[in-house]
């Protein structure tokens, strides 16, 4: 009977330890559960973070080959599509320099273009003696403007040039796209994140995009401009005027007119003689004692000479 009994409660004893044992079993599973279910969620927002980055790392690189794609292809953009930079300048001569300049003035704006820049010069009468004009008409008219202001005077020199841009178009167009589909998805993931570190680095890398695509954007609007409008330099000055002949006065001709021009042409010869003579004189005065020396010296030995000769005799 107490053997019974003790086998019974050693049955209970151990019946009791392994369902405390399994109950601590399901708790620490449920703990670590948990912690998996946050780590999951946390290297999922990494991973997607890291999937937005090569993401960009492929756009980029795929706006890189669709650009040399698009210079391999460019030829193919018909002429009336492809993008072009024309640029003139023109230097005229008139002998109505303000005229001319309202002259080209008004045939601009007929032509739907304007004045960006003016510099100019006044002679010392009041009057316009120089003008230099910077001019911005629609790519389409560029050919009727250097053609309209070229009329408003003499042509001394006309120059112009065109380029073709096409293939910057293209790219940039092309890389703006591509940041705008990239900051899509950031802001996608930046909307998913929960974490305040994910939050603070998607942020940092949102506002660098945002900085790229305004660049590129920058650049698209100066293409736009650059090929949308050109520009022409004319510059106006006055044409060289023949000297006026001077009139002659009847008081200059005549005896007397001969007698004023004999004395001024013999003032003239004096002053010339005067100055050969002044000019002559420092070496005379410097060569005169030699000579002299020279002289004394020779006139001796012909007295000597004299002498002994009438001796002898």
């Amino acid at each position: 009977m107490a053997g019974r009994v003790h086998r019974q409660v050693v049955v209970r004893a151990a019946a009791l330890v392994c369902a405390a044992l399994f109950g601590l079993a399901a708790c620490s599973s449920s703990e670590d559960g948990d912690g998996g279910s946050s780590a999951a969620g946390d290297s999922a927002l990494e991973g997607g973070a890291q999937q937005e980055r090569g993401s960009d790392e492929s756009a980029a690189r795929d706006a890189d080959a669709g650009a040399d794609g698009a210079s391999n292809d460019v030829s193919t953009i018909a002429l009336e599509d492809r993008a072009i930079e024309r640029r003139g300048s023109l230097d005229l001569t008139s002998k109505d320099v303000a005229a001319a300049r309202d002259s080209v003035i008004d045939e601009i704006e007929g032509v739907g273009g304007y004045v960006a820049d003016e510099q100019s010069t006044t002679g010392n009468d009041g009057d316009l003696a120089r003008v230099h004009l910077q001019l911005v008409v629609p790519t389409d008219s560029f050919d009727e403007a250097m053609a309209s202001s070229a009329g408003a005077g003499s042509v001394v020199s006309r120059e112009q040039s065109a380029q073709d841009v096409t293939e910057k178009v293209v790219d940039v167009d092309s890389r703006v796209e591509n940041a705008k589909s990239s900051l899509r998805r950031i802001r996608l993931l930046l909307g998913r994140a929960e974490r305040l570190g994910d939050v603070i680095r998607l942020e940092s890398v949102l506002g660098e995009r945002e900085a790229d695509l305004e660049s590129l954007q920058a650049q698209q609007k100066s293409l736009e401009e650059r090929t949308t409008t050109a520009t022409v330099d004319v510059s106006i000055r006055p044409a060289a005027s023949a000297p006026k002949p001077k009139p002659v006065d009847e008081d200059e001709a005549g005896f007397l007119a001969g007698l004023g021009a004999g004395w001024s042409g013999l003032q003239k010869a004096w002053t010339g003689l005067a100055t050969v003579i002044g000019a002559v004189l420092p070496f005379a005065l410097v060569l005169a004692i030699p000579v002299a020396a020279a002289v004394l010296l020779v006139r001796r030995a012909m007295r000597r000479r004299v002498a002994t000769t009438s001796e002898a005799a």
